[in-house]
């Protein structure tokens, strides 16, 4: 999956900071995640645990 970055004109258009790699006409899908949601909630407690798994040692996934 790619990752664009797009300012939001008004709620039915966006600019793009770089073009889309399709052609016109084609269809394309955009996710735009709840900041809100509660499965933001049990991300940051699934990453919590994962990194409270690890021993000071492993810092390197303290980046993740």
């Amino acid at each position: 999956m790619k990752s664009l970055d797009a300012k939001v004109l008004d709620p039915q258009h966006l600019e793009l900071a770089e073009p889309l790699p399709s052609r016109t006409g084609e269809w394309v899908r955009i996710l735009i995640p709840d900041a809100d949601s509660e499965d933001a909630d049990w991300q940051k407690a699934g990453m919590d645990r994962l990194l409270a798994a690890y021993d000071e040692q492993d810092a390197v996934y303290d980046e993740l």
